[in-house]
């Protein structure tokens, strides 16, 4: 047997592979062991029978889940490189993962299929000079942001602390993009390795056309090894102030009238998040979560929403890498962690809240609660990022395509029973039908996507699909890279 069947190197990952147990697909075995032949001996392959296969294949959201027949834990790119020739060939069906934080049903359409995991490539350079930081695909936002912060310097991620550069591929909200712009603004560069196995370069500079298409889009042109990012000198707080309000649900017209006129006085230091929180009563509260880097006193940040007449406040202050951890959002805490929570997410992206619209949502909200108790811990919820350096970018500098639109809402459905798989989908329809209520049309963050919507939803219509599709066939004419709300060339 082939050592990348045996041991994995030290330092690494540590797990104990096992000889091939009679259970496991003669198909499994054969991809395994033809595999292993011809790569380098230091990326481990996976298979179903090894004890530590559901912890390295299982997924954050196992409401959508593909099938997979062995799992190469990378720790090359030339093993990368390898294995995307050896599925092409055989026409064996990649998934390329990182940390396994996507929603998508997409997912689903990988079958029988190799998983390429990108999580040992951990390297992080800061070029504190050049103001440039280089990381490496495994890389996650809470290493990111820690690395960072000893040099005093800032730059755009994700949100949760969980999330790798997937969520940048595909645009990047988070809380530094009034400073800084989203996640995907800031790329400078990127390694890819494509449909053919080739590693190039993308940058304004080299295959400049592919540059556009991957920041917005990056997940349908192949495995992104490495990214070299801006970074910059902080400007705001080394001291964030994570506050929560919470309100009584008849006071719902009144904080959504508030929070329209308030958009264009948010400091670009400012994010927060508005949602219902089910009470004993059947009748939701409203929480309207901020975090705050400015350098202005949070007393004065904070006075409009005191105002407001919340029953109750909780303020927190924290260095900037824990303001996730506040949040609930961190690494270790329960919304990051693999718990067998399904997730159904219904989403759009909105303009401004309509407010008679809103006191239907949140009827619908308490009712389904009270009719179906298993959902309970559901969300409706709307994100409510700083626009200032985001809005300054050119709405044709990428492939992000919904600079015009202000707010992320959105519909999770959580639950534990895969027996209510159908009826969590179907409700989360009818959420997803209100809240396209207070849109100006059906448009929808591509990291949000449920995997079922048209592409000129998720990745914006004309031109732009168009410009899209024609990067697809020039890189990806086979649609090797397929499992993340795939580009469709018709």
């Amino acid at each position: 047997m082939h050592p990348s069947l045996l041991f994995s190197p030290v330092g690494i990952l540590s797990l104990s592979f096992v000889s091939f147990a009679s259970f496991v697909s003669a198909n499994s075995h054969s991809t395994a062991s033809s595999l292993a032949s011809i790569l380098s001996g230091n990326s481990p392959i996976i298979t179903p029978n090894n004890p530590e296969w559901n912890t390295l294949t299982s997924r954050w959201d196992p409401y959508a889940e593909p099938s997979l027949q062995i799992s190469v834990e990378a720790t090359t790119i030339s093993d990368i490189q390898t294995t995307v020739k050896f599925a092409v060939q055989r026409g064996i069906p990649l998934l390329i993962t990182s940390t396994s934080h996507g929603f998508t049903e997409s997912v689903r359409g990988i079958k029988n299929g190799i998983q390429i995991s990108l999580r040992n490539f951990k390297n992080i350079s800061v070029d504190k000079e050049h103001n440039t930081v280089t990381y490496g695909g495994g890389v996650v936002v809470a290493e990111i942001i820690t690395e960072l912060f000893k040099y005093g310097k800032r730059t755009s991620t994700g949100n949760c602390d969980c999330v790798g550069l997937g969520a940048g591929l595909g645009g990047g909200h988070g809380k530094l993009q009034g400073l800084h712009g989203l996640h995907s603004d800031n790329i400078i560069s990127a390694q890819l390795v494509t449909a053919s196995g080739e590693l190039i370069i993308v940058s304004a500079e080299e295959h400049s056309d592919l540059f556009w298409g991957l920041r917005g889009a990056g997940h349908n042109f192949g495995v992104v090894v490495e990214v070299t990012m801006r970074i910059y000198d902080a400007k705001d707080a080394d001291t964030w102030t994570n506050a929560n309000y919470v309100f009584p649900g008849n006071k719902a017209r009144r904080i959504f009238g508030f929070l329209n006129g308030y958009k264009s006085k948010q400091p670009k230091e400012l994010t927060g998040f508005v949602r219902f929180a089910p009470t004993v009563s059947g009748v939701s509260d409203v929480v309207l979560s901020v975090q705050y880097g400015g350098h202005e006193p949070y007393e004065k940040i904070g006075a409009p929403f005191l105002a407001l007449g919340p029953k109750s406040v909780m303020n927190q202050t924290v260095p900037f890498p824990q303001v996730a951890t506040a949040m609930g959002i961190g690494l270790n805490n329960g919304f990051c962690v693999k718990s067998g929570t399904r997730r159904g997410h219904f989403s759009t992206q909105i303009k401004k809240f309509n407010i008679p619209e809103m006191e239907g949502i949140k009827a619908f909200y308490d009712e389904t609660l009270k009719t179906y108790p298993q959902f309970n811990a559901s969300s409706m919820v709307w994100e409510m990022y700083p626009q200032q350096a985001f809005k300054a970018v050119p709405a044709d500098e990428s492939a992000y395509p919904h600079r015009d639109l202000d707010m992320l809402s959105l519909f999770m459905v959580n639950y534990k029973d895969p027996k209510d798989d159908e009826l969590a989908r179907k409700l989360g329809k009818e959420g997803l039908k209100h809240l396209l209520k207070t849109a100006e049309g059906y448009r929808v963050y591509v990291n949000y996507g449920l995997g079922d919507e048209p592409n000129n939803v998720m990745y914006g219509g004309g031109w732009r699909l168009e410009r899209l599709r024609d990067l697809k066939r020039r890189y990806d004419p086979r649609n090797v890279f397929k499992g993340y709300n795939p580009i469709h060339l018709g």
